[in-house]
């Protein structure tokens, strides 16, 4: 997963504002899907799962084993969608950051 959120990385269009929003999604969604597989992987491995609060796993995921994909998906919305939409993207996921990671971590 990591060589893939580096390929996305490395693939950057060098003419976003050219694309229209809906092709812009197809680089910016598998980012954020290895992001959220990270995170819902990291909590599910974490030996406090199930004794402590989901999200205070959610946030040692983000800020620990999955950080480089956290970057990597606010990098990515920049590109796309300007200066600051990697920033909303991450607040939008804070917000629901537990019911996503409990979501998928049901369908595991």
């Amino acid at each position: 997963m990591k060589s893939f959120v580096l390929a996305a990385l490395v693939t950057l269009s060098a003419a976003p504002e050219r694309m229209s929003d809906q092709d812009k999604l197809k680089f910016t969604r598998p980012v954020e899907q290895v992001f959220y597989t990270c995170v819902a992987e990291a909590i599910e491995t974490d030996v406090r799962y199930g004794r402590a609060p989901l999200n205070d796993l959610v946030l040692y995921a983000v800020e620990n084993p999955c950080l480089m994909h956290a970057r990597a998906a606010v990098a990515v919305h920049d590109h796309y969608f300007g200066d600051g939409a990697g920033v909303r993207f991450f607040e939008k996921y804070l917000e629901h950051a537990v019911s996503t990671a409990s979501a998928m971590l049901k369908h595991r």
